[in-house]
């Protein structure tokens, strides 16, 4: 059963304008933006952790502050999860979720169901310092729960973590949800996590909610292009949607460029724009065989730039020119050259299909 949830906040420091409201019901709400646009300010104020910012929150039925009444930090039974974790480095990986247990209040679920759901048991005996990423995350959760967390605030949590980690860290946090019941609060700047999560989405941007709602419907929303454009999705095209016989939806943009689309909802419009991150785009030297991604697309590479974050790729596709970017391991290992011929290999998930406002 669904309970609404809402955050009504104000406040104003250093510049900054914080004027936000926002409503769900879902177990799952995303607060999605660029850096500055108020995320973390939002999950600290629902901590606790922002006595500046006033206004009304309630989550999942939760009181935790209003007009006349706020609650300190630790009578909020929230967990918050930064992304570097902040665990204990001198204590095991048991110590570590022993000492949420340590909490006056009651763990959120039995130790070992929590020890289940995020995978932990073969972990316990491990020093932190010999933990990966998305280990040091699931400990870090453990101990919010064991600490009686009623609600989970993860901020960034999977941002230092490579494309497989990340999918078996999503895993375990929607187990979270659907076996222990906890709502989850999630912040992130990566499309592809908040699509995994298919929660209720909301796009902040200068201290406001510029869109919410479903994923799709937010990712479609002709508003959040710019801010998609300002967190870095370097390919946006022109396209027309075209019929497609399997009943997906495509489209060919304006170079020539067909692509299968995410969705096989019918869009409100022929005329579209689609965005692509750099970063999700797989450059080989011949076709993939036998992959799940829906689209692979020969191209020429007409430009290299080596820099500090790595090689980025212009190649030509059509008449379309496409922006990758690839490691310089990985571009050391291709052996890439401008004239070279390649494959680009791009996942309907990855494709941002937004409609005219």
């Amino acid at each position: 059963m669904s309970v609404s949830s809402f955050v009504r906040l104000k406040s104003s420091y250093s510049g900054f304008e914080l004027d936000l409201e926002l409503e769900w019901e879902s177990p799952i709400l995303c607060l999605f933006g660029p850096s500055g646009s108020g995320k973390s300010t939002v999950i600290e104020a629902i901590a606790g952790l922002r006595p500046e910012v006033t206004g009304e929150i309630n989550v999942a039925g939760q009181f935790l502050q209003g007009a006349s009444e706020w609650l300190a930090p630790d009578k909020r039974r929230v967990g918050w999860v930064p992304q570097d974790g902040s665990l204990f480095p001198h204590l095991s990986v048991e110590e570590n979720v022993y000492f949420g247990a340590n909490s006056a209040h009651e763990p959120s679920a039995p130790l070992e169901q929590i020890l289940d759901v995020l995978d932990l048991q073969p972990l316990l005996s491990r020093t932190i310092d010999g933990l990966s990423g998305g280990e040091k995350q699931r400990v870090a959760v453990a101990r919010a729960l064991m600490a009686g967390a009623r609600i989970l605030l993860l901020d960034e949590p999977l941002a230092a973590l490579d494309h497989a980690l990340k999918s078996r860290v999503l895993a375990l946090f929607l187990r979270i949800r659907d076996e222990l019941g906890v709502p989850i609060i999630y912040v992130s700047h990566d499309p592809i996590e908040v699509r995994a999560l298919n929660a209720e989405l909301a796009v902040l941007k200068d201290g406001r909610v510029i869109a919410q709602g479903g994923t799709e419907q937010v990712f479609g929303d002709a508003g959040v292009l710019t801010v998609l454009e300002s967190m870095g999705v370097e390919n946006v095209f022109e396209a027309d949607v075209v019929p497609n016989g399997d009943g997906m939806l495509c489209a060919t943009t304006s170079g020539g460029t067909a692509l299968l689309l995410p969705t096989p909802s019918k869009l409100a419009s022929a005329a579209i724009r689609l965005a692509v991150r750099a970063e999700d785009i797989l450059i080989s030297l011949n076709e993939l065989q036998q992959v799940s991604a829906r689209n692979c697309l020969s191209g020429e590479i007409i430009e290299l730039q080596d820099e500090a974050s790595g090689i980025w790729v212009k190649v030509r596709v059509s008449n379309d020119t496409w922006i990758v970017r690839v490691t310089r391991s990985a571009g050391a290992e291709l052996d890439l050259r401008p004239g070279q011929e390649i494959w680009l290999t791009i996942k309907a998930s990855a494709i941002h299909v937004i409609e005219p406002a």
